[in-house]
């Protein structure tokens, strides 16, 4: 639709809602007294959330890397899975989560990258992050969900956009439902809600820009009331688009959605949900036709009951939650075989100064926190990978390496051995005390949090009582399951 037939359709749509209809035969509306126009200045609406979903992340990633492999097909494997792949070998039929053996049957040509390294990832990660911050400020409430993903309040960018009228009367994107069927009967409150989610496109539409700026990639956005329908959005025309979904329409399109598309039921939820409702439940649509809130909070207990009923209708109450920092800073190298100490030598000085340089970048995101446990990890020929955890030391390269070869020693290797991965990270990270009376930060822990029981880095339980080969055990099976 043209940017003056829209605009057009959102001014008379404004005067219809606080006149009423023109009678017809009359195309003569009377003019607005000064008590209606402050009636229907823009008011703030109640929430505008905007979800960012990166294209096939992992993949995108290593094809930044190599520009060589941006027209072939290509797969990141983890534990011989497919845990992403591109367009391109989707088109072949490959899909995430099949075994790399299945892949390659499909698709002969499909270059695998192996991606149990999450280094670069989380760097791509922290651009994307950064580039959201950039553009949305400081006190924006930004949510990061795994690593390819992000929620973005942006209700106060919003608001202040429309109350300064520095916008367009232009969707960007895609709109759900079509344009032409947006202002037809809307009353005032419905107008500044489309106003509202049309302003938020626009700033989605700014973001995207910055985040192929800075990353070099591409994402889907999603635009809507809450973060579910944000989501659902984000996902309707991949890839590299966004489209803006509007909330009079939530019911109606999530009516026809599997219970296991909505967003936070997983397999397991499915599953369970299955076995209560039968076979004939299978959509949310069918779950509001088969029960109500109250059956459903016998069958589930009030709260879960209210959180499945809401997200049947498309409603969605939790807050966008700003991401607290990351609980580990590490690096990681694999690699074909490292025989000798000399060899480990080497690759752990590498190790040792990129984590060096993660964490003076850690300290100027995150200010005022500093790790207490370095954690190593290591695999032999084709075990599992283990690892060991020491007391961080000084952050100087000769002292992390120092730290590292302590603990690769101390764990039982001895030459001959046959390593094929070596990493090391920060975790437990504690907040340095303010110096009383001054209010800066002092080098040094407090009693209280240097006695505080350790963490699991993996699951983040606490591990207090514990001896260093239980803490070592426990640390080695969440390793071999996350």
């Amino acid at each position: 639709m043209e940017v003056g037939k829209q605009e057009k359709l959102l001014k008379e749509s404004h005067r219809a809602a606080v006149h009423g209809d023109a009678e017809d035969g009359d195309d003569h509306v009377a003019p607005v007294s000064a008590t209606f126009m402050t009636a229907v200045e823009p008011v703030a609406t109640d929430r505008v959330v905007i979800a960012i979903d990166l294209d096939c992340f992992y993949a995108q990633v290593e094809i930044v890397a190599k520009p060589e492999l941006r027209e072939k097909p290509v797969a990141v494997t983890q534990q011989h899975i497919i845990v992403t792949c591109n367009y391109i070998a989707r088109k072949f039929g490959c899909r995430k989560l099949m075994s790399t053996a299945d892949a390659v049957k499909s698709c002969p040509e499909l270059i695998l990258i192996n991606g149990e390294d999450l280094t670069r990832y989380r760097a791509a990660n922290e651009l994307v992050h950064q580039a959201v911050r950039g553009v949305c400020g400081l006190n924006t409430r930004i949510e990061k969900l795994g690593l390819d993903e992000f929620f973005i309040d942006a209700t106060h960018i919003v608001n202040e956009t429309i109350k300064s009228k520095s916008y367009n009367y232009n969707f960007e994107g895609f709109v759900y439902p079509a344009m032409d069927q947006l202002f037809e009967g809307s009353n005032a409150e419905d107008v500044e809600t489309e106003r509202a989610l049309m302003v938020g496109s626009q700033l989605a539409s700014r973001l995207r820009a910055k985040i192929l700026e800075d990353s070099e990639l591409t994402c889907c956005a999603g635009v809507a009331s809450n973060k579910m329908l944000a989501k659902l959005a984000a996902n309707m025309n991949k890839p590299n688009s966004q489209t803006s979904l509007m909330p009079g329409v939530a019911g109606s399109y999530v009516s026809d959605l599997p219970l296991r598309k909505l967003p936070g039921v997983g397999w397991k939820a499915s599953h369970e949900f299955r076995q209560i409702f039968g076979d004939e439940v299978k959509t949310a649509g069918h779950l509001r036709s088969a029960y109500n809130l109250p059956q459903l909070e016998n069958l589930l207990g009030s709260k879960r009951a209210a959180w499945l009923w809401d997200l049947a209708r498309g409603e969605d109450r939790t807050e966008v939650k700003n991401t607290i920092a990351t609980k580990i800073v590490s690096v990681e190298d694999s690699f074909k075989s490292a025989k000798t100490w000399g060899e480990v030598q080497d690759l752990t000085l590498k190790l040792c100064g990129e984590l060096k340089d993660r964490l003076k970048i850690d300290a100027e995101l995150h200010p005022g926190r500093r790790a207490s446990t370095l954690r190593v990890v290591f695999r032999k020929a084709k075990r599992n990978r283990e690892s060991r955890s020491t007391p961080f030391p000084d952050l100087e390269v000769d002292a992390l390496q120092h730290s590292m070869i302590h603990v690769l020693k101390a764990s039982g290797i001895a030459e001959p051995f046959h390593l094929t991965l070596l990493g090391v990270g920060a975790c437990n990270f504690v907040n340095l005390v303010p110096q009383p009376g001054t209010g800066r930060l002092i080098d040094f822990f407090s009693r209280k949090q240097l006695a505080k029981a350790p963490e699991c880095p993996i699951c983040n339980r606490p591990l207090s009582g514990k001896s260093n080969a239980d803490l070592n055990q426990h640390i080695d099976t969440c390793l071999e399951q996350s």
